[in-house]
């Protein structure tokens, strides 16, 4: 039939199948994600407190959006429209020219 017993006991997960035991190596990557909401995303992201990086780095980046939040509010109130919006015009590599203009 074609199939190898020596492949199809490296691919197995039954005991002394060949296979090495990776349940406790992949524990942890287990544990680290929801995969319940990657499923719904299509992405994979850390838990909160998984990854100490990621945590930063979300952090600054939650900042980062306020403060622009509150630029925009800023303008909206200066210039007496509250349709203005931050826009970031794409070019053809995916670059941006101007982060961030009001339109």
């Amino acid at each position: 039939s074609g199939s190898s017993p020596r492949l199809g006991g490296l691919l197995s997960r039954e005991a002394d199948a060949g296979f090495p035991p990776v349940d406790a190596t992949l524990a942890p990557f287990r544990e680290a994600f929801d995969w319940e909401a990657a499923r719904k995303a299509g992405r994979v992201v850390p838990k909160e407190r998984a990854n100490d990086e990621y945590d930063a780095a979300r952090r600054r980046l939650l900042e980062v959006d306020a403060g622009l939040q509150q630029e925009l509010s800023r303008w909206r109130r200066e210039l007496r429209d509250s349709s203005i919006e931050l826009w970031t015009p794409s070019v053809a590599n995916g670059q941006t020219t101007e982060p961030f203009q009001l339109a």
